[in-house]
């Protein structure tokens, strides 16, 4: 009776029913763990950026920045929040399934577990090609929306230069790629469900056989033995397919912390938090060039300012004058001390 109660408890688990005690309690805990070390990356992330000096900015898009800020710690926290208590939900219950099995009929379990390969390899398949798909299907739709946000930040540009139905156009062609791929997610993961549970019936099939075989034959086997053998050894072999599949979100999860991590980590040149440095009493407002050298940090071999030397005393009107590209900003972004130059000093 003990085997047969925790076999129906391993089917319960894999039909829709909710996990009870223990489990339940770790996958809670999993998951307030995980939405409070996101919410952490997230702080520190954001104060990470704004950190930064502007040159940082002039190699980093800003959307790329929002992308890290939302996705990536949503792939992070998908990897150590619930994934976690799933996994271990899986492992226990196809251990636990092996040892019962084996331990109330150890023939049958063994027969059985010739084919259990042959399930767990084709469920950790299907779960692979069904998330494949989804990140394209969800990049396209992000592709889509990317452009639909542009447009109607600049409508006025669009309709100005009459290009309503060109970005319809546009739009529209976006949609039919993620289409396309929803139809071929379908298609895909109907087909690698229905070759999954053909192999899981042939295991049911040769178990079902096997058993008769041995109930027959007089070698102490009842239909309940063959029951509670039977199936716990196909829902383990289901598990041990779920928690492969679980595997493939930790990785996604490592390779989005890499980046976020890397920016926390990443030092500048210019932090506007810190404390240290000279704080003088009272500003005269002197300014002085000293042979300064710039060139900006997303085009190092354009030089703007080739040994720059200016001096303005209190209370002097100066006025930069000169043609685009001559340095007029940049001096001024340095005196702002958005930048600091390569050479001499301010």
């Amino acid at each position: 009776m003990f085997y047969e109660k925790h076999s129906h408890v391993f089917l319960l688990w894999n039909s829709g029913y909710e996990p009870t005690g223990e489990i339940r309690s770790l996958q809670k805990h999993t998951f307030t763990a995980a939405a409070r070390q996101t919410r952490r990356m997230r702080k520190m992330f954001f104060h990470a950026v704004l950190s930064k000096d502007i040159s940082w900015f002039d190699v980093n898009k800003s959307g790329e920045m929002n992308t890290r800020l939302t996705e990536d710690v949503n792939k992070i926290n998908d990897g150590i929040g619930d994934k976690v208590g799933h996994l271990v939900q899986n492992v226990v219950c196809a251990v636990g399934g092996l040892v019962i099995g084996v331990a109330k009929g150890w023939q049958l379990a063994l027969v059985i577990l010739a084919t259990s390969p042959v399930v767990a390899i084709s469920n950790a398949i299907c779960s692979k090609m069904i998330v494949s798909l989804t990140s394209k299907e969800l990049s396209a739709y992000a592709t889509a929306g990317a452009g639909a946000e542009e447009v109607l930040s600049s409508i006025r540009t669009v309709v100005a230069f009459g290009g309503q139905e060109k970005e319809i156009q546009r739009y529209t062609n976006n949609l039919v790629e993620a289409k396309k791929i929803g139809i071929k997610k379908a298609i895909t993961s109907q087909l690698a469900a229905g070759v999954m549970y053909g192999f899981i019936y042939g295991s049911y099939a040769l178990g079902f056989w096997y058993g008769s075989v041995l109930i027959l034959g007089g070698n102490g086997y009842t239909i309940g033995d063959v029951l509670a053998v039977l199936f716990c050894i196909v829902v383990s072999s289901y598990c041990i397919g779920q928690a492969a599949s679980h595997l493939e979100a930790f990785s996604v999860a490592r390779g989005a912390a890499y980046q976020i991590f890397y920016t926390i980590n990443q030092s500048s040149a210019i932090n506007s938090y810190s404390t240290e440095g000279y704080k003088p009493d009272n500003i005269k407002g002197h300014i002085e060039f000293k042979n300064v050298h710039f060139c900006y940090p997303s085009r190092p071999k354009v030089q703007v300012l080739k040994g720059l030397n200016l001096k303005v005393k209190p209370g002097q009107t100066v006025a930069l004058v000169g043609q685009s590209g001559c340095g007029k900003s940049t001096t001024v972004q340095l005196l702002q001390r958005m930048y600091d130059p390569q050479e001499g000093s301010v």
